[in-house]
């Protein structure tokens, strides 16, 4: 079992695909740190492709930032680009509520 596959076992995760030298990727890490802390119930994965490239392969990802939301390990829904604060929250509240 990889680590990744690991975290989002249990409950409902925000997982954060992302690079380093990804702009987009970037701007969107106040927005994202912001989330963690508005809903500690929701565990937030920051899954860094240049290291875990078969993550990339594993949730075909195609596009970054990208945010998959998980619920007991399975996927939910997806949300590409970059995107305001009140977006991702309304992306997670569905998760939680849904």
């Amino acid at each position: 079992m990889t680590e990744i596959e690991q975290a989002i076992g249990e409950g409902l995760v925000l997982a954060d695909f992302g690079m380093p030298n990804c702009g987009f990727c970037n701007l969107m890490e106040p927005a994202v740190n912001e989330l963690a802390k508005t809903y500690p119930q929701v565990k937030v994965l920051k899954v860094n492709l240049q290291e875990q490239p078969a993550a990339g392969e594993q949730f075909k990802v195609t596009d970054l930032p990208l945010f998959v939301l998980l619920k007991d390990g399975h996927e939910v829904a997806r949300l590409i680009g970059t995107q305001p604060f009140h977006v991702l929250a309304q992306f997670v509240q569905r998760g939680l509520h849904g």
